[in-house]
């Protein structure tokens, strides 16, 4: 029977699911079966009313909910972490108010977080919740940190032509928000110069973030290791390149 998972990690989108519950099957595998990993298909940032309330709302009202801990990764993108928490908080406080409406017991607290990998109580459930952000160097999203950590000994030829199509349509007046670009940067990379021709004929099945990371040793988790540190207090041990990720090496004073 597979253990029901006592810690949740809500992320924004479909690879962020892939590439977490992969790096969690490969570096923690005797740990996966605790946590459960949901992708929230998307989020809307202008208003607290968006999937991240209606998950933690669903989560929230489910049974056996006692003592487990709940760890939120949205995307940095352009947006500063207090931005990002203060919306956050605004999202579990609307939350709290369906519950409300929904005539849940008195909610004694609303969690109000106030910085990364610290956990916040709520109470009447005994439910923690915690945060972090995906980014590389304090902006951007997943696609920014796989481009940052792509081994340097795997050409990236096809995708990097990309900066000079990105010029070439800018001087027409065409601009391609950063989010986009990462995108299309990885999807090329993948596509173009890390598939095979032959798989390239099956690209659906070969050319994608979840095969890749199974079968392609094409990111560099191994360069300076940290010593182990600590994701969302005690979540899980992780370790992890230490230049410029911030999302996994933490500042070890804090968790001492």
């Amino acid at each position: 029977m597979t253990p029901f998972p006592r810690k949740i990690i809500l992320v924004e989108g479909k690879d962020d699911k892939i590439f977490f519950t992969k790096f969690l099957e490969k570096e923690f595998k005797e740990l996966s079966q605790w946590i459960g990993i949901k992708d929230l298909g998307g989020i809307n940032y202008d208003s607290p009313q968006n999937n991240l309330a209606d998950e933690i709302q669903s989560i929230l009202s489910s049974p056996n909910i006692r003592k487990m801990k709940i760890g939120i990764i949205l995307d940095i993108d352009n947006a500063s972490v207090a931005e990002r928490i203060s919306f956050i908080n605004e999202t579990l406080a609307y939350s709290h108010l369906q519950r409300r409406k929904e005539n849940f017991p008195k909610i004694q607290d609303i969690p109000k977080l106030v910085t990364i990998n610290e956990w916040v109580e709520q109470k009447d459930l005994e439910v923690k919740f915690a945060v972090n952000f995906t980014h590389f160097g304090g902006k951007g999203e997943l696609a920014d940190l796989l481009k940052a950590i792509k081994r340097k000994d795997i050409t990236s030829f096809s995708a990097d032509c990309l900066e000079h199509w990105r010029k070439c349509i800018g001087q027409k007046d065409m601009q391609l928000p950063d989010k986009e670009f990462s995108k299309l940067w990885l999807n090329v990379f993948i596509r173009y110069d890390v598939c095979t021709t032959k798989e390239r004929q099956n690209a659906q099945k070969y050319c994608n973030l979840e095969f890749v990371l199974e079968k392609k040793n094409i990111f560099d988790f191994r360069l300076n290791f940290c010593k182990p540190t600590e994701i969302f207090s005690d979540y899980l041990l992780t370790k992890v390149n230490c230049y410029e990720f911030p999302t996994w090496c933490f500042d070890n004073s804090r968790h001492r």
